[in-house]
């Protein structure tokens, strides 16, 4: 590979990276940056808090209610739709018998809604 391919390469990548720096990891440094002050929307920042505002979050019996829900989830119930959708699959692959009917009843759906739709 010629080093000019690759510079236009690098060049092309650079784009999308530089943006993805200014829009997303500065972002996340300001929101952590703003977080720890007492801001008031007309003046500015008044006071600087810490991470009181962090400890308020994590006594707060709302919030480890939805972070529970939240590991519940992902731990139950992803894996469970993954592992039906799979089996789903399987289903639909195999020359079982009533191959037919299951790969009508799974597109079924799909279809009747485009029609619907339309």
């Amino acid at each position: 590979m010629r080093l000019s391919e690759a510079l236009a390469g690098y060049g092309f990548v650079a784009i999308p990276m530089l943006l993805y720096l200014v829009l997303n990891v500065l972002a996340f440094f300001y929101a952590i940056y703003i977080s720890v002050w007492k801001w008031n929307l007309i003046s500015g920042p008044v006071s600087f808090l810490g991470l009181r505002n962090y400890s308020d979050v994590l006594s707060d019996p709302i919030f480890q209610r939805a972070v529970s829900n939240s590991i519940y989830y992902t731990v139950v119930w992803v894996p469970l739709t993954m592992a039906v959708g799979l089996f789903l699959a399987v289903i639909v692959n195999q020359k079982i018998r009533g191959q037919t009917f299951f790969r009508a009843a799974f597109y079924f759906p799909a279809i009747a809604s485009s029609a619907a739709i339309t």
